[in-house]
């Protein structure tokens, strides 16, 4: 359950940014945080989920005969995916807090 709160956290996130979006605050720090926080929530899921399972794997393998004890650490395509979109979303968080930086220099001058 803990890599499903990570997304959880992640998706809130992105609720943030839509909702700011969606109030027209394009260029503002909540619409950017929102993203960052969405991206940071989909990494951690992605980086999460292997280790959830392979702690699983001990869980369920502790009560078995002696020395017979196991540890699976499974990393497949769909974490790989997972983290491959987060870090474009993350980029795309940082592009966007450069255009809020920018936008609020060019407000100054006016």
């Amino acid at each position: 359950m803990v890599p499903l709160g990570a997304l959880i956290f992640g998706l809130l996130g992105a609720r943030r940014c839509f909702a700011a979006l969606a109030t027209g605050r394009i260029f503002a720090p909540r619409s950017t945080g929102g993203l960052q926080a969405f991206s940071l929530g989909v990494a951690a899921s992605a980086v999460l989920k292997p280790l959830a399972g392979a702690a699983l794997s001990v869980l369920l393998s502790w009560d078995g005969p002696e020395k017979a004890k196991t540890l699976v650490l499974t990393v497949g395509s769909d974490t790989l995916i997972s983290l491959l979109f987060a870090g474009i979303v993350a980029v795309f968080a940082w592009i966007m807090a450069e255009a809020v930086e920018i936008s609020d220099e060019n407000d100054q001058f006016v």
